[in-house]
């Protein structure tokens, strides 16, 4: 029996939210012909998961499969209210539950639930004892991944509101080209650890295959990662050869510039030549002002359709050097556009909190370990970075001047990329900042939310006055001897 990490479960069967930490084991001989895994038997701890997206009909209904599964340890209650309601819906008013169960489940046992859908998705609502999750999962109505067609070197990207293609050769300048995911959405193409931001824009229609093959990727709306169920791979990648043979409409490589150098492409079918008509040898061309690069088919080469055969370059003056290797860019900072249906993820916070007040905010056990960055809105307002507890938590204290309305809470990778985000109302300030937590409680039961430093310089004092406290201890017993 082979055991599936954390973060392969979370990628692999999508809306995976761990209530409190463990890993899942994947029993092949073990598990019900429905599932890849046996759900109660991953460690101590209880878990709700649901498939993240649902192929639903023209109207916006479905269902899909709600796990619930408790360890022999658990202790809590073995009758659990489920309800659900439309993805857009705050909260599971009866008026806005449209379906709702009392599941019955002993220590150590699990069961599924199918679930339906309307109005395009779904959310979980669960407020009981050691196992709360108001509305942060859910599944969302998502067209399924459709692979290009293919005529000769060229692809048809299918046209549909619902899903998203971004292409990129499979090689530039000779190093291989790679999509990487980030933890729900597309992060892009990359050659080594440089982001090829020219390939970041989602294509349609006819699509050449350069000379180097051609990678492309799918995604849902606004870049998530597809995920449908808890037993079948999503395929939404895929890789298209270059067919050389001379009956096989062909594509031109494409010229890159690196500052003021034009990279040429080596190619048996085109030569490419300046606008006086110059020929121009495959690798590296100085400019000295500005280039046209057109790529001329050799006899009995027929040209692709769709395919580019002309490119300008424009000479720098004062030429930048090459900047280093990037990361994923962060934007402009956190915006309330960041806040979408697709981006609400499966974060969790209170209801209602005071000003002033700490509240504990659910990010996913899959984050554990991780340092996220916690904003409030609707004018964005940077509570800190926060180290995520083994039970996926983290715990934040609201500002004290903080306005009193409706606001969201919204949670950061520190690559800028959402993770999700939930509303909260906050009331005015009652009295003096609570209490009730401390900083061990903190650390241990919600996240960091004292800042290392402090809590190390605790430590150092406390350590201290034990010190000074034995040594006039002892002064005092020799002075009474």
């Amino acid at each position: 029996m082979r055991r599936f990490w954390r973060g392969a479960i979370a990628t692999a069967l999508g809306a995976l939210l761990i209530a409190s930490g463990g890993t899942i084991a994947a029993a092949a001989e073990a598990g019900p012909p429905d599932l890849p895994f046996d759900p109660h038997e991953y460690g101590d701890r209880q878990w709700v998961g649901m498939p993240s997206h649902t192929q639903c009909a023209a109207d916006g209904t479905g269902s899909n499969e709600l796990v619930i599964s408790f360890a022999e340890t658990w202790t809590g209650p073995t009758e659990i209210e489920i309800k659900a309601t439309s993805s857009i819906s705050d909260s599971a008013a009866d008026s806005e539950v449209i379906w709702e169960e009392t599941a019955k489940i002993e220590p150590g046992e699990w069961d599924s639930f199918t679930v339906p859908i309307e109005d395009g998705g779904v959310r979980i609502w669960i407020d009981e004892a050691g196992l709360n999750y108001n509305g942060n999962i859910g599944s969302e109505c998502q067209s399924a991944p459709v692979q290009p067609d293919r005529d000769g070197n060229t692809i048809e990207i299918p046209d549909n509101d619902d899903l998203q293609y971004y292409v990129a050769p499979r090689s530039v300048n000779g190093e291989a080209v790679q999509g990487k995911w980030g933890t729900t959405t597309f992060s892009g193409f990359y050659a080594g650890e440089q982001l090829l931001e020219e390939f970041a824009t989602p294509v349609t229609g006819e699509i050449a295959i350069p000379e180097e093959g051609l990678r492309v990727f799918a995604t849902g709306k606004y870049g998530v990662k597809m995920q449908f169920s808890w037993t079948d791979a999503t395929v939404s990648d895929w890789e298209f050869d270059y067919e050389t043979s001379p009956e096989t409409p062909q594509t031109p490589g494409t010229p890159t510039q690196d500052g003021n150098t034009v990279t040429i492409p080596e190619s048996q079918s085109f030569t490419y030549e300046d606008a006086s008509g110059a020929v121009l040898s495959a690798g590296k061309v100085s400019m000295t002002g500005d280039l046209v690069v057109i790529a001329v088919p050799n006899e009995d080469i027929e040209i692709a359709k769709g395919a580019v055969t002309q490119w300008s370059f424009t000479f720098n003056a004062k030429p930048t050097a090459t900047p280093p290797p990037t990361t994923p860019p962060t934007g402009a900072g956190p915006s309330s556009t960041d806040l979408t249906a697709a981006t609400r993820g499966y974060t969790q916070a209170p209801t209602e909190a005071a000003a002033g007040d700490p509240i504990t905010v659910t990010v996913g056990d899959m984050f554990a370990g991780e340092e996220v960055n916690i904003i409030v809105f609707s004018t964005p307002r940077d509570l800190g970075t926060f180290m995520v507890s083994e039970k996926g938590t983290v715990l934040v204290t609201m500002p004290d001047d903080l306005e009193p309305g409706s606001h969201r809470i919204a949670i950061y990778e520190l690559s800028g990329e959402v993770i999700g985000w939930d509303p909260i109302v906050v009331t005015p300030r009652a009295g003096p900042p609570s209490e009730t937590h401390t900083a061990s409680e903190s650390l241990v039961d919600s996240g960091v939310a004292v800042p290392i430093g402090t809590v190390a310089m605790a430590a150092l004092l406390l350590a201290a006055g034990i010190g000074a406290f034995l040594v006039e201890h002892r002064r005092d017993r020799e002075t009474e001897a």
